[in-house]
């Protein structure tokens, strides 16, 4: 396994992993991609603020594991090799400012494992 970049303790109990999973498509071009995965732990103290568990503590455990995974993906494609650090640098600037106050929240992880278990259970992708 690939060890992340950059991993960040969150505010709300979660961690933030960021990876360069970039891959040379030609002679000297890339698809830049940035994969940001924050890690749920599987709890029920991320059940506040009126937001109420769907299920046990254990029946959630046993369906789903001790922890799940969000996962997003930044990319961009056909990147001149002189320009990949630069494009991985802007894609990881925009993720952080758009997208990590979000991940951030704290009612994020519970909303989070919520759809997860309902997902889980209905067997929807």
């Amino acid at each position: 396994m690939q060890k992340p970049m950059e991993s960040v303790e969150m505010g709300n109990r979660c961690r933030l992993d960021i990876y360069d999973k970039s891959v040379k498509m030609a002679a000297d071009r890339w698809k830049v991609r940035l994969v940001a995965q924050l890690v749920v732990p599987v709890d029920e103290r991320f059940f506040v603020d009126g937001l109420e568990m769907p299920a046990s503590l254990e029946e959630l455990r046993l369906s789903m594991g001790s922890e799940i995974v969000f996962e997003m993906v930044k990319e961009r494609v056909f990147v001149d090799d002189r320009d990949r650090a630069a494009v991985f640098e802007a894609l990881q600037d925009t993720f952080k400012k758009d997208s990590m106050p979000y991940l951030a929240r704290n009612t994020f992880p519970g909303k989070y494992l919520i759809k997860c278990y309902r997902e889980k259970v209905t067997d929807r992708p």
